[in-house]
């Protein structure tokens, strides 16, 4: 028997009468990267399977390590994953979710039939930090992101720093598109103080695209969404001089 998942499925049965859509919930849950501008994408490794024997202690080949769980609620579980030197590398909130796939069996004849496959993983819920590796006495100096989730959408702000320590603020919308003020700053080693290199804001834009009616086998306009930047963006020099400013319109436009 030939097992195929969704996305493999389409690409083979693309002309056939029916195509199995895929209700893998989780998949909604990363929708907000389509369209919209993120900082950046982590790969956050999932635990399938999410159980007690899951959230055991897990250790590097070295010893050290490697993940533990301690229990917040009865949902909520704070997991923290470390680089095999021993430094933090992700401190996050997650919850168990439980995921429905639909596929599409195949056995040697060509005859197909639909199998749905369900299991629990643990999803990003609440608080979230990743570090870079470096020995530091205090981890916060070693963060790289920090913000909150709900079920894997981003929301609220967000911070983000390279690693001279430049910082960069985005907020989030209950939807996960990044919304009103943004920010970047550059670290003063001099003075350990932050200050501001670029100041603006995102906001919705409406845009015309083309969608796919599955029924009709058309394609169909569509009326998208995608934030964007708005207002005014003025950019500063580490001096504090302001050196440029560009304003944007909020507008409805057409597709690009």
């Amino acid at each position: 028997m030939v097992h195929l998942s969704f996305n493999q499925s389409v690409m083979q049965i693309r002309g056939a009468i029916t195509i199995i859509l895929s209700t893998t919930l989780a998949s909604l849950a990363f929708s907000q990267f389509s369209d919209y501008p993120v900082i950046e994408t982590y790969d956050f490794q999932r635990e399938l399977n999410f159980n007690d024997e899951s959230r055991k202690v897990k250790f590097h080949d070295n010893g050290n390590t490697k993940r533990e769980y301690i229990k917040q609620n009865d949902s909520i579980w704070m997991r923290t994953d470390y680089y095999p030197n021993g430094n933090p590398k992700i401190a996050a909130e997650v919850r168990e979710f439980i995921r429905i796939d639909t596929l599409m069996e195949y056995d040697e004849e060509g005859n197909g039939r639909i199998a749905i496959q369900s299991s629990v993983v643990e999803i990003l819920f609440g608080y979230y930090t990743e570090y870079y590796n470096t020995a530091r006495i205090d981890p916060s100096l070693s963060i790289k992101c920090q913000g909150q989730n709900s079920d894997e959408i981003k929301i609220g702000k967000w911070l983000e720093f390279d690693r001279q320590r430049n910082k960069t603020e985005i907020n989030f919308n209950k939807n996960g598109i990044p919304t009103g003020n943004y920010r970047e700053y550059y670290y003063d080693r001099s003075s350990k103080d932050y200050k501001v290199k670029v100041s603006g804001q995102y906001g919705p834009v409406k845009y015309r695209a083309t969608g796919f009616d599955y029924e009709t086998y058309q394609e169909i306009p569509i009326e998208k969404t995608r934030s964007e930047k708005v207002g005014t963006w003025t950019y500063y020099n580490i001096k504090g001089d302001k050196v440029g400013k560009v304003s944007y319109k909020w507008r409805k436009i057409g597709r690009r």
